[in-house]
């Protein structure tokens, strides 16, 4: 061809119109002359080069002089394998069809360069890896840059989050669970037994009303199992109502040592109703009105002679109203009077 741009070489015919006549040239952009090398069979150019050529027969001027320029430029390298999805670890090997090539390479998506890496030997990437490679040789145009994507997923899955990650609660709280492991499986507990294979799968957050030690794993085929996480959450429980024979009914758990209830009727003052363990309930008879509860928790240290208690209010307070039916006023008939001798007197009520 008449130059042009080229991979790896490039093979060039010489012709002239004069029969008899001998073609010389130069690869070196100098003048051909008489004693340039003479041309016989297609050239192959493997390097970036200025041909110039010339026609010599005796008893005729020599021809006009041709050039072309032809820009040569290292073969493409190959990535192999050419990315794809690893558990663990993958092992790649660069190579390039020019001899003598340099391959150089980035893993950080960013573009190659004459001062990346060298590679020498085969490459293992334990990360998903953006691979970019060229490959550069004196006298050629730097390669074309090769590009492959390479997933690598850790042998072992991730450890899931539990979210929030234990504490205390008023009433309830919602648990997340996650995990960074591509298409892993989420299992469960709530009870504190060990996560298994076989335990609940984790779809959506779900909500604990009452203490518990939440424990997960993630699962995924082709790959260990991940170590087990766990969170802790206490879930303080308050509640007051009016049972069926229009009693207050009280239960609790979450304290920490021992409860104490605290009762206000209407706007009156706060006063002791009734003193229990960390957990339990109480019935309680009240006239109408209006009641309103609080819980004190307390806890004992100093081991079994409790030689230090303190107490916290817990932000509930629980509000009731009884109005239970009142029995009708009784009738006296006669109601009083002056009698002589006797009277006989009758008692009724409308309930």
């Amino acid at each position: 061809p008449n130059g042009g741009s080229s991979v790896g070489s490039v093979s060039v015919s010489l012709a002239t119109a004069t029969s008899g006549a001998t073609i010389r040239y130069t690869t070196d952009n100098t003048a051909v002359t008489a004693t340039s090398p003479a041309y016989s069979s297609a050239l192959t150019l493997s390097a970036n080069t200025t041909l110039r050529v010339r026609a010599f027969k005796s008893g005729m001027s020599e021809s006009a002089e041709a050039s072309a320029s032809f820009n040569v430029a290292v073969a493409t390298p190959t990535i192999t394998p050419n990315g794809g999805s690893y558990i663990g670890s993958t092992n790649v090997t660069l190579a390039t069809a020019t001899s003598g090539a340099t391959l150089r390479y980035t893993t950080n998506n960013s573009a190659v360069t004459s001062g990346s890496p060298a590679y020498s030997s085969a490459l293992t990437f334990t990360s998903n890896t953006t691979l970019r490679v060229k490959a550069f040789k004196a006298g050629m145009s730097d390669s074309a840059e090769s590009t492959a994507s390479f997933t690598v997923e850790p042998s072992v899955a991730a450890t899931p989050t539990i979210s929030p990650g234990g504490g205390t609660y008023n009433d309830s709280v919602s648990v997340s669970l996650g995990t960074t492991t591509t298409s892993g499986t989420i299992r469960y507990t709530i009870d504190n037994t060990a996560v298994t294979a076989s335990s609940p799968i984790y779809s959506s957050a779900f909500t604990l009303s009452q203490s518990a030690t939440v424990r997960a794993k993630t699962f995924k085929s082709g790959v260990t199992e991940s170590p087990e996480a766990s969170a802790s959450f206490t879930v303080k429980k308050f509640d007051v109502v009016i049972n069926g024979s229009g009693q207050v009914g009280i239960s609790w758990s979450g304290a920490r040592s021992y409860a104490e209830i605290e009762e206000q009727m209407g706007s009156g003052s706060w006063t002791s109703a009734y003193g229990g363990g960390a957990s339990g309930s109480v019935t309680l008879d009240r006239p109408n009105g209006t009641y309103n509860y609080r819980l004190k928790d307390c806890l004992v240290t100093g081991g079994q002679s409790g030689t230090s208690t303190s107490c916290d209010y817990w932000t509930q307070i629980r509000t009731v109203t009884i109005s239970n039916p009142v029995v009708a006023t009784p009738s006296i008939t006669p109601n009083g009077g002056s009698s002589v001798g006797s009277v006989s007197v009758s008692l009724a009520t409308a309930t």
